[in-house]
């Protein structure tokens, strides 16, 4: 026997529940694509902020801006220069600590194995040689960090960047794919025809890639950092200054099969390229 609708022109059971069906699969799709798109978009914004974040480090030592809490003291060792500055605990006042210049930042990736952080430091050396002339290097300036190491001096004058939107750090590499945890923006130094002579000044600054340190606990990172600085030979640590093809960071995405690099320098230039995102994962 055929089966006939009522005269009110309604749907069977088994019409009804197609519908229903039917409907909730268009809404489930709907749902998907909007979340994947809603997924892309943010995991783009996390990128753009983490690049702005890294160009805003670039930018504040090519300008010549720190950050300060105010809470330490910087000194040279035994009182006079040429030993090396130590950093103690103990506010001055604003431009009263003479005996040091600020003269970059480091940015530590992934410190304390935390892939989704970047952590920033100021490195601050000695003004004068031990010949009471103005420093003209990294190595002259016997530059360190104005943070902890293992030995507990000084305050940890750093800054936490928390990626945005499950962003993490994939890998960091230089020099045809050497690891590397660490990268520095230094100020390049005048020179000075005779004490105190400045017979030519520099506004430019310099690239330095870490070698190895990935990873690292903050205070071990610290150490390395400041024997590096001090003695770029000593063994396990050194650094390259200006790799000719940059600094590749690559980030990965947290929700979408992505991920984003940024070049910082190469062939002599310190400023970073746009941040480029494609599919899949860091290469």
């Amino acid at each position: 026997m055929n089966k006939v609708r009522s005269q009110s022109g309604g749907f069977t059971i088994v019409e009804t529940m197609i519908v229903i069906a039917v409907t909730g699969m268009m809404f489930l799709s709907a749902m998907i694509f909007i979340s994947g798109q809603q997924a892309k978009t943010e995991f783009t914004q996390a990128a753009h902020e983490t690049e702005a974040k890294i160009n805003d480090v670039l930018n504040d030592v090519s300008t010549g801006v720190y950050n300060n809490k105010g809470d330490f003291s910087c000194d040279y060792v035994g009182g006079a220069p040429g030993n090396g500055i130590i950093i103690t605990p103990g506010a001055k006042a604003q431009g009263a600590n003479g005996d040091c210049i600020f003269i970059g930042k480091v940015i530590q990736f992934a410190p304390n194995s935390a892939k989704d952080r970047l952590r920033i430091y100021s490195i601050a050396g000695q003004r004068q040689n031990i010949s009471g002339q103005e420093v003209q290097s990294i190595l002259d300036a016997k530059a360190k960090t104005l943070a902890n190491g293992n030995g507990g001096l000084g305050r940890d004058e750093y800054e936490d960047f928390d990626l945005p939107y499950g962003l993490t750090v994939g890998n960091v590499t230089y020099s045809n794919g050497r690891p590397t945890g660490g990268m520095g923006v230094f100020t390049q130094f005048g020179s000075y025809s005779t004490p105190g002579t400045l017979k030519s000044g520099s506004t430019n600054t310099d690239l330095v890639a870490f070698n190895g340190l990935v990873n690292q606990l903050g205070p071990d990172f610290v150490d390395q950092v400041n024997t590096a600085l001090q003695d770029p030979a000593a063994l396990p640590t050194s650094y390259t200054k200006n790799p000719t093809d940059g600094i590749t960071i690559c980030f990965r995405s947290g929700g979408t099969d992505q991920h984003a690099t940024m070049v910082v320098g190469g062939n002599n230039r310190q400023a970073a390229a746009p941040m480029l995102i494609d599919s899949g994962n860091c290469p």
